[in-house]
């Protein structure tokens, strides 16, 4: 049984119409035989021929009478497996400058016995036995290889019974330009327009790259304003090796550096633009379609007239390399504020007017007259007064009151009236005015007061103008002293007493007729007495406390039940806190007490622990403070003795 094994690399079957010409080398890579044992001697005697032709003619194909190229013959004597790579050159087929796409192959091989014949020629007749001879004859057609890579070696190999072979083919596109040897364009990047298989890099000129540095139209980036040096060479397995240098200039694009004097401008304003690096310009406005002013030398252009509608220009700068650049300048056009303090008017006298130059709009600014800056301002006094408003924009708008001052109405109550309680008294506001409006609601010119206290009342004249004025009522008071002014020591009571009266009010707080005071410093105390008429008596004292500490501790007592002197008391005023301990003669503490109230009222009966004590002499100690925050002492001593007597 005879197969057919076709192994194709890189290449589809087919046919396609290329732009370009190539030139291409198709050689011999090996021939090869993997069965056919003819069993007679120790080796095979296989034979090849192959033969090959392009499309670039038609009708070149062998079976319908083109011309092949080829056959050498090709034997050797070896067991298989064989691969066999003849001497020689190995060159099949060429072509130069072809439009060819495709191969087509013509194959003849056979392993003979026969020694007696030629070698290059099969014959299967006497005296060798055609029984064991093996043959393969094929055509095989139109194999594209153009949809291979351009400029490497690739293999195709194809196997028919026991024979076969390998080939090897490369190819190029056979116009090889890197295009105009010296190429000028305006800013950092150009294409490229090279023809063939090569490859580029850059030579000189600094940074630099390609989009794809196998595509003769890759773009080429570098640096605006320098002058590159760049090669377009062959790849390295490509047939016929060539290198091209070109110089590419690439101008930087000129910088218009678009101006003005500021980006925010006022409605019905002039703004200036000005532009340079160029020799010629265009101008547009809002759009790069909306030319204004074009084909100009002049790097100036002015907008007169603004509209709120207005918000970019646009200027094309072109230099003398022809190259243009762009630049652009957004901008507001605010509108102008509005500003109205009303109509000029009159104010009445101490009144104020309020003046706002706010219409809802924010302002950076508010510049009065008056020097003040808030957005409004209290009007006083009588005068000329404007403001100048400037906006987040910095566009102003002024404008200007005139403001007048009515007579002042100088109004005035008596200062003060006094009635006894149940009484009342008639206030008279004066005639003269168009109303009256007290702070009872009445709304008369007198009015009827009948309690104590501060009234007022509010009149309006013809201009609309009011003023003010109260009057105090006050109850009748006659005055008195309680007693002379008294003296007495800290920590004393003492009572005061005011006079008869049906009700009372210390400034104490109290509510009775008498009062017990123990003060800690000099104090005025005042007792006001309603009497029985309706009217009241005020009655004042002042008390002098002397803050020396007054106190006495006695040296001996006789607690023997006869009623006089039974019992042991320190006598004085003012002890806050106390300590008191009494010892006998052999140190042992026989009473004491912390309670000041006990140590001045109690005190000590002689006994300790239900046992009178014997006569004798005992010691005693004190600490503590006055209420005033000052140590307790007797005699400056914290210690003395006391002679107990039966």
């Amino acid at each position: 049984m005879k197969k057919i094994v076709i192994t194709l690399t890189g290449m589809v079957l087919g046919w396609t119409g290329f732009a370009q010409n190539i030139n291409y080398e198709l050689e011999i890579k090996n021939f090869q035989q993997i069965g056919c044992d003819d069993g007679i001697g120790d080796d095979e005697e296989p034979t090849w021929k192959i033969w090959a032709t392009d499309n670039h003619t038609v009708g070149s194909q062998p079976w319908t009478g083109g011309t092949l190229q080829g056959g050498t013959c090709q034997n050797t004597d070896d067991n298989i497996p064989i691969v066999y790579i003849p001497g020689g050159s190995l060159l099949l087929i060429n072509g130069n400058n072809t439009d060819a796409s495709t191969f087509s192959f013509q194959y003849d091989a056979w392993e003979d016995d026969c020694l007696g014949g030629s070698r290059c020629d099969y014959d299967s007749g006497f005296p060798c036995l055609s029984s064991d001879d093996c043959r393969e004859q094929a055509n095989v057609n139109g194999i594209n290889f153009r949809d291979s890579s351009a400029c490497v070696w690739h293999d195709y190999s194809y196997f028919q019974g026991d024979f076969g072979w390998v080939i090897r083919f490369r190819w190029e596109y056979s116009d090889f330009d890197a295009g105009p040897l010296v190429q000028e364009t305006c800013g950092d990047s150009v294409v490229m327009s090279a023809q063939g298989s090569g490859q580029w890099s850059v030579l000189s000129g600094g940074t630099g790259g390609f989009s794809s540095n196998t595509d003769p139209a890759a773009t080429f980036g570098g640096l605006a304003g320098n002058t590159y040096t760049l090669q377009w060479a062959t790849f390295p397995d490509c047939i016929t090796p060539v290198t091209q240098d070109i110089q590419v200039t690439l101008n930087a694009l000129p910088d218009p550096n678009l101006i003005s004097t500021t980006v925010v401008f006022c409605e019905f304003s002039t703004i200036d633009f000005l532009a340079s690096n160029g020799v010629t310009y265009d101008w547009c406005l809002n759009s790069t379609s909306n030319i204004v002013y074009d084909d100009t030398t002049a790097g100036a252009y002015y907008l007169t007239n603004t509209s709120l509608t207005d918000s970019m220009v646009y200027v094309f700068a072109t230099d003398a390399n022809g190259c243009t650049g762009i630049d652009s300048i957004s901008f507001t056009v605010d509108i102008s504020p509005a500003v109205d303090l009303g109509n000029d008017t009159t104010i009445c006298d101490g009144a104020s007017l309020l003046l706002d130059a706010n219409d809802g709009v924010p302002f950076t600014s508010y510049a009065w007259s008056t020097l003040e800056t808030a957005s409004a301002v209290s009007i006083t006094s009588p005068g000329q007064y404007y403001v100048t408003l400037t906006n987040t924009n910095n566009c102003s708008n002024s404008d200007t009151i005139d403001i007048g001052q009515y007579n002042p109405i100088n109004f005035n109550l008596t200062d003060e009236e006094m009635i006894c309680l149940g009484d009342s008294v008639v206030i008279d506001a004066g005639a003269g005015y168009t109303s009256y409006l007290w702070d009872d609601g009445e709304t008369t010119q007198t009015n009827t007061f009948s309690n104590f206290g501060v009234f007022s009342v509010v009149v309006t004249d013809t201009n609309n103008c009011t003023d003010s004025d109260s009057v105090t009522i006050s109850p009748t008071y006659f005055y008195y002293a309680i007693s002379a002014d008294t003296t007495i020591s800290l920590g004393a009571t003492i009572d005061l007493t005011a006079n008869m009266g049906s009700g009372y009010l210390w400034n104490t707080g109290d509510t009775t007729q008498t009062i017990s005071i123990s003060p800690v410093s000099n104090s005025t105390y005042t007792a006001t007495t309603l009497l029985a008429n309706g009217c009241y008596e005020v009655g004042t004292i002042n008390v002098i406390v002397n803050e020396e500490l007054n106190i006495f501790v006695p040296n001996m007592f006789s607690p023997n039940g006869d009623g006089s002197n039974d019992v042991f008391l320190v006598y004085g005023f003012g002890l806050e806190d106390i300590n008191f301990r009494i010892f006998n003669r052999w140190g042992k503490e026989v009473w004491g007490t912390t309670d000041p109230v006990e140590l001045l009222t109690v005190g000590w009966d002689g006994k300790s622990n239900g046992e009178d004590q014997p006569t004798g002499t005992y010691v005693w100690t004190m600490t503590g403070t006055t209420i005033t925050g000052n140590p307790v002492t007797f005699n400056d001593q914290n210690k003395g003795t006391l002679l107990l007597r039966r």
